[in-house]
């Protein structure tokens, strides 16, 4: 996209001051984007909260994984967060 840095600073900057708005506005085009695995897993775990408190449980699962998938590092989080759902489902 012609805008690409720019949609993904908009979603870094949810994910950092938590905002869900933010990251359900932005961070959905910039997982496409971003080539930084890390960066990736960070915003698709940020999605899978923002899911979550929504109450889409099974995009919040879907997403959590992909975290994981995408950074190693991010496994336990991501792994709370699926566990978390798989007890409200």
């Amino acid at each position: 996209p012609q805008y690409g840095e720019a949609l993904l600073g908009l979603a870094e900057v949810g994910v950092k001051s938590n905002d869900p708005r933010l990251i359900e506005r932005y961070a959905p085009k910039a997982v496409d984007l971003a080539t930084d695995p890390h960066q990736r897993g960070r915003l698709r775990l940020a999605l899978a909260r923002t899911r979550l408190e929504g109450g889409d449980y099974k995009a919040a699962r879907n997403h959590a994984v992909d975290a994981k998938d995408d950074d190693a590092g991010l496994e336990t989080a991501a792994r709370g967060l699926v566990l978390f759902v798989l007890g409200l489902v």
